[in-house]
């Protein structure tokens, strides 16, 4: 398959719809799990849990995958999706055919009256890597990811893996897909901003080869095309993206070439199109969480640092003086977590890894008046690279990710989902 072939979106859809349903009646695991509970089943507002608990699991296993709040209140479950299957050639200690995860493509929706995820129909393409944005329509902007194309058993690791050239709208009335225009840089672990003009700003990420991009490019809504637009002064990818008060666009951390870590931030302008150098942080980190707090600052939590370590202290970015400065430290270091402005202004830092991607259950709060983070009770499955998504009653639902212990196959995708 040729990358021009990429852009036969329907009919390519169309297939891995046949393909993926075929799946749901072949492999176990397709289908959501009877055994965590479901928090509410009538059509009431739930009232927000005490704690985590288990809510629907979701229909596939999922990793590096985006998760939208529509407007109905629904959440758009989107990518990096698995379903599990068995490779006779493969056994494990018992003789057993070894378990491993198949990459398929399908959307779900999660309705939180009734704690169950629905697969959209038809299926797009799996993609993981990529981002999600809410549009001011209601509509949601799919941009980048890595493509990865399945085989045929009995051989079930992927024969092709590449970027995808362009974007997809969700539509919530269809519940479908349709194509957009192309990318000018194809790319994955970038960023995408809903900007106050309506736009989406789309900042560096990882190109094919696996090299830092520093280029930038802006989506149209009205004319559904990519442009170019100013580039970083530091490329880089994995870095996070907050718009601030002032309508400007914050950029910071990341990695950048071969093992380098830039620490200076950036400000994206949208009136003239260019980026400009902030202040720089006090520990230069990557796969960490960047959080608008309620004051316009923005806390920098967790991540990984130079020397392969954990980032433990946090840092807040004061957008009129443009400086970080230190504020309190995690009580467990995490890179690949997940960080949630709740409705009283305490952030939610869930799970994430170590080092060594070993999951972890831990989470805890920070209070931005006394600038602390407080352990709470932790999640019932360890996770990293999961989404958390803020609800309309308050609840948090934080969803998938990977556990190199308890979940499937070689990705080890998990399917559960949980409420704070």
């Amino acid at each position: 398959m040729t990358r021009s072939g990429l852009r036969i979106v329907p009919q390519m859809r169309r297939v891995f719809t046949a393909l993926f349903l075929a799946a749901c009646i072949l492999f176990a695991g397709c289908g959501p799990s009877g055994s965590n509970e479901v928090v509410s089943s009538d059509d009431s507002d739930p009232t927000p849990p005490a704690g985590f608990v288990l809510t629907g699991s979701m229909n596939l296993y999922r990793s590096g995958h985006t998760a939208t709040l529509l407007d109905d209140g629904t959440v758009l479950v989107e990518g990096g999706g698995y379903v599990v299957a068995y490779d006779p050639g493969i056994l494990n200690g018992a003789g057993q055919p070894e378990p491993v995860d198949q990459p398929w493509g399908g959307c779900e929706i999660y309705t939180p009256t009734s704690g169950v995820f629905e697969l959209c129909a038809p299926t797009d393409l799996p993609v993981y890597g990529h981002t999600a944005t809410r549009l001011n329509d209601g509509t949601v902007l799919i941009a980048g990811g890595e493509i990865i194309f399945p085989v045929r058993p009995p051989n079930y690791f992927p024969t092709e893996s590449y970027l995808s050239p362009g974007g997809e709208v969700y539509s919530p009335a269809l519940r479908e897909f349709s194509p957009t225009g192309s990318l000018n840089t194809p790319r994955k672990y970038h960023t995408a901003t809903l900007l106050s003009n309506g736009m989406v700003l789309i900042v560096g990420g990882y190109d094919a080869a696996g090299n830092p991009l520093a280029s930038a490019e802006l989506f149209n809504p009205a004319s559904e095309t990519f442009t170019l637009t100013g580039s970083l002064n530091f490329a880089r990818a994995g870095h996070t993206a907050t718009l601030l008060g002032n309508g400007m666009v914050l950029i910071a951390g990341g990695s950048g070439p071969g093992t380098t870590l830039p620490d200076p931030a950036e400000l994206y302008d949208p009136e003239t199109g260019s980026f400009s150098v902030t202040g720089s942080l006090n520990a230069a980190r990557t796969s960490h969480t960047a959080t608008l707090l309620n004051d316009g600052t923005v806390l920098i939590a967790g991540g990984l640092a130079t020397g392969n370590a954990l980032a433990s202290q946090a840092e807040i970015y004061n957008p009129t003086t443009g400086v970080f400065t230190g504020t309190g430290s995690l009580n467990s270091g995490r890179q690949r977590h997940t960080a949630t402005l709740l409705p009283d202004g305490t952030v939610l830092i869930a799970g994430g890894s170590d080092v060594s991607y070993n999951a972890l259950s831990s989470a805890e709060l920070y209070k931005p008046a006394t600038g602390t983070f407080t352990s709470i009770s932790g999640l019932n499955f360890p996770r990293y690279s999961h989404t958390a998504t803020l609800l309309g009653n308050g609840s948090v639902l934080l969803a998938g990710g990977s556990d190199p212990v308890t979940g499937t196959g070689y990705a080890a995708a998990l399917s559960s989902a949980e409420l704070y």
